[in-house]
């Protein structure tokens, strides 16, 4: 876990309302699964409307290898609950033959991959006003 990286996505993409809810979760070795299943179908309530970038109905690697520019960043998933370090084309795969949530942390840009849901937006590509 890189509380220090959680920590900085919250306050970066969340909404001020569930932040200590979020933190309080991710902190948590027994509560990691409920936050990150949060995104579920609540990805719209979590997030700040003013960090979206761009929302997906489906899978697009081409958005996402733009939208990834860092050489590696910081992802959360059912599979990887404790959180790892991935490159790029890692991300793709995973995030490609993941159902569940995933999480994807950067400097100044996140993804929120939520569970799939037919017609819905299901990818969350955030990134933070730098001034």
């Amino acid at each position: 876990m890189k509380i220090e990286l959680e920590k900085k996505f919250i306050e970066n993409f969340i909404d001020q309302s569930y932040y200590s809810r979020l933190f309080f979760e991710l902190k948590s070795p027994k509560k990691r699964f409920d936050a990150l299943m949060r995104f579920c179908h609540n990805t719209e309530k979590l997030i700040k409307d003013e960090t979206v970038y761009l929302k997906l109905k489906q899978y697009d690697e081409e958005s996402l290898k733009l939208f990834l520019n860092e050489p590696s960043f910081y992802v959360i998933s059912v599979k990887y609950l404790n959180g790892i370090m991935m490159c790029v084309k890692e991300i793709l795969d995973h995030v490609y033959n993941e159902y569940s949530p995933v999480i994807i942390v950067g400097s100044n840009i996140a993804i929120i991959k939520k569970e799939f849901e037919k017609g819905e937006f299901n990818y969350y590509f955030l990134k933070t006003n730098i001034i």
